[in-house]
């Protein structure tokens, strides 16, 4: 959005953002006229890396469209995009895109729309074979990594659509987009005009009214409550929102009731819930925000965060752990979602089962940690069936039959299933794990079981409670910086440059390994809450001799040889442990 001869000019992408976001768009539009600051938003790695792989499979959809249609006024045709946001600039590329569809081309990369007041960039205009219906179309078409169709995309190429019925042309029939994983999808552009018709005309009145600070968190504007602005926005005001577990539909209903801050409503009387919010869901909110409002006011100079504090909300739930067995695992994956594999054609690659034991013999406390790597799909198959089959093994082993596998979230148990259900493997082993309850999801009893003072219930937002001195200190900060430095491996694979490629492969190993402990020592905390659920961390026995508390980064390590080898030469290493 921009201010072009004293006109706002919106693209297809502002009307992306009013959908999920006004309060976002009239900041932004504040913004550029000069009435407030910009906000800081923060390197959003996982963003950047997502926007270079969607670079790299629009230049291949390019690629495909110039081997098949050749390059040229009759072929593929490339509109050179405006280097500036003048009038003469963007009419230039309009008139260029309509040259191009008059002359008969084929395909229109980088199509360039503007109407004085919208202007927008389709990836392609594809022109339709006569049907013996009707004329020839042109039909707009985005690349997107994404392996479904989203509403935002739809959108965008509704409004190109309206563009190109707008040129005179006939109405475009369907919209399509290309996805990730090589699947193409196709819409009706009557069922998605009747949704741009109305959020035209919303941006249209948005953008009419005078500029101004627009207000956040009223009823006047949609707003989403996650991005940067809205952040900033709620941090400013310590809004209610920023408790943890509350929604947005119970946001509004302690507004109402003047609990619009955290400090508010951890202070509220315990027994006056706000009509229209029950009793049990209020006591619930109200002690979590005391929780957060106390960390907050312990926060110092040189301890910004303050002090974690957790406390038991139903001793119930803690009574489900399990009692710690000599066979407990705890596993973690480490996976990169935007993996691309064009043989499978899917997204998503899970390149490393992480599995930590207590290590058998060892001191107190000791571990050790496995690592099975997967840079392929045939390794992850193998992994698969590796981990499952030394998992079903270890249960036979005298013993250890009452084990149990500890996750955080559902993840790992959702991942499980779907590799299963990709190659048609180990199913009725996975089932029969899953019948017997041997996978143990320490998120679920974590929400139930206690109240933190953090307002995310992460993992690493507990650790403090239990972790002490072992803190992160890898190169790998979080999963989102897992899956670039995963990237970075690949690449230096790929330059051939070996010994840089196994330093950022031994910090996914570090990263993940810290991971199960951070599990272990999570269950073994559950575990101490639940003996003495009043007071301080009361001691409970642990396999190997070891209380709470005991060796953690300790664990047995596998030579960092064995990290590049091929996958043939490391399927079987777990099980011969």
């Amino acid at each position: 959005m921009f201010l072009l001869d004293g006109t706002w000019v919106a693209s297809a992408t502002d009307l992306v953002v009013a959908l999920r976001c006004e309060y976002q768009l009239l900041a932004r539009r504040a913004e550029v006229a000069g009435l407030i600051e910009p906000v800081e938003e923060g390197r959003d790695v996982m963003m950047a890396r997502a926007a270079s792989l969607g670079i790299d499979h629009e230049r291949a959809a390019l690629d495909r469209e110039v081997a098949r249609h050749g390059a040229g006024p009759q072929g593929v045709v490339v509109i050179e995009q405006p280097s500036v946001t003048s009038r003469a600039a963007l009419e230039a590329a309009h008139e260029a895109t309509v040259a191009a569809i008059a002359g008969g081309a084929a395909v229109v990369y980088q199509a360039a729309f503007f109407d004085g007041t919208l202007h927008g960039l389709a990836d392609f205009v594809v022109r339709t074979p006569a049907d013996g219906r009707g004329p020839l179309r042109w039909e707009p078409a985005d690349t997107k990594l994404a392996r479904h169709a989203r509403a935002e995309a739809l959108l965008q190429l509704a409004a190109y659509a309206w563009q190109l019925e707008r040129l005179g042309l006939p109405a475009p029939r369907d919209v399509h987009l290309w996805l990730g994983d090589g699947s193409r999808t196709h819409h009706r552009d009557a069922d998605l005009r009747p949704v741009l018709v109305d959020r035209v005309g919303r941006l249209r009145q948005l953008l009419d009214a005078p500029v101004s600070v627009p207000a956040w968190g009223t009823d006047d504007l949609r707003w989403c409550g996650w991005c940067a602005r809205c952040r900033a926005a709620a941090e400013a005001r310590r809004d209610v929102l920023l408790v943890a577990g509350v929604r947005t539909d119970q946001r509004a209903t302690l507004v109402d009731a003047g609990l619009d801050t955290i400090e508010a409503l951890g202070a509220a009387a315990p027994d006056a819930p706000p009509e229209g919010l029950r009793a049990p869901v209020f006591a619930k909110v109200r002690a979590q925000a005391a929780l957060q409002a106390a960390q907050d006011a312990s926060a110092t100079p040189e301890h910004p965060e303050g002090v974690v504090r957790a406390e038991v909300a139903d001793p119930e739930a803690l009574a489900l752990l399990p009692p710690p067995n000599p066979g407990d695992v705890f596993f973690d994956f480490e996976g990169d979602p935007l993996h691309v594999d064009d043989r499978w054609g899917e997204l998503g690659l899970e390149y490393l089962f992480g599995v930590l034991t207590h290590r058998d013999g060892g001191p107190p406390g000791a571990t050790t940690y496995f690592p099975l790597w997967a840079h392929d799909r045939d390794a992850e198959r193998h992994a698969l069936e590796e981990f499952i089959d030394w998992l079903v093994a270890r249960r036979r082993t005298p013993g250890l039959a009452d084990l149990h596998v500890y996750h955080y979230a559902p993840y790992e148990v959702t991942a499980l299933k779907r590799l299963v259900q990709r190659y048609g493997t180990r199913a009725d082993e996975l089932d029969e794990l899953l019948k017997d309850g041997v996978f143990v999801d320490l998120y679920g009893i974590v929400r139930r079981g206690v109240r933190v003072s953090q307002r995310s219930y992460s993992i690493k937002k507990l650790e403090p409670l239990y972790m002490g001195d072992d803190e992160r200190d890898g190169e790998v900060a979080d999963g989102a910086e897992s899956v670039v430095v995963y990237a970075e491996f690949r690449a230096l694979v790929e330059a051939g440059r070996a010994d840089e490629a196994a330093d950022r492969l031994e910090a996914l190993r570090a990263y993940n390994e810290y991971d199960c402990l951070s599990t272990l020592r999570l269950r073994d905390w559950l575990l101490d809450r639940r003996a003495d659920p009043g007071g301080g961390p009361a001691p409970v026995a642990r396999p190997g001799g070891a209380t709470s508390g005991g060796q953690v980064l300790g664990g047995a390590r596998e030579p960092l040889h064995r990290l590049l080898l091929p996958r043939h030469q490391q399927h079987g290493a777990l099980l011969q442990e």
